[in-house]
């Protein structure tokens, strides 16, 4: 039987910055900017939980960014992001206004945001030699995690 330590006051408590960058990888010294390079092949590697509004201070307006009666599919607001090395990442809602309209998604304190990424080679070597359970982590989300926790 495992013990648990913490009480539920505890676990509801907010956690401190610090307490969130111990918790996840990543590494301290990435960096991220804003790019115009194309994303064709990215997919899902990763999630964090922002708001729209933080994203904005951090990166600027989104570079695909809909109105709340434009026609679109599946994604109202993306960024395009590299790291310092030109790996190209994207942050987007998922069937987020499928519900709302995409000013009352922005408008909410928080949100899951998706984001995309593409394997390198070596990467996609690594993955088919690891088993299928760890597959699901992938390289890089964490280390765009952590530049967005540590810099909001």
């Amino acid at each position: 039987m495992k013990l648990v330590n913490e009480s539920i006051e505890d676990v509801l408590k907010p956690k401190t910055k610090e307490k969130i960058l111990a918790d996840i990888g990543g590494r301290d010294d990435a960096t991220f900017k804003k790019s115009r390079k194309p994303i064709n092949g990215t997919y899902g590697i990763g999630e964090v939980n922002i708001s729209y509004d933080n994203l904005v201070k951090l990166f600027g307006e989104p570079q695909e960014k809909y109105g709340d009666f434009d026609d679109y599919d599946k994604v109202s607001t993306r960024w395009v992001v590299e790291d310092e090395n030109g790996r190209v990442y994207t942050i987007y809602d998922w069937k987020a206004t499928y519900d709302m309209l995409p000013s009352q998604f922005r408008s909410l304190s928080s949100y899951e945001w998706h984001i995309g990424g593409i394997q390198t080679k070596e990467e996609e070597e690594r993955e088919r030699a690891k088993p299928l359970i760890f597959m699901l982590k992938k390289d890089g989300a964490e280390d765009l995690v952590r530049y967005i926790y540590k810099n909001i």
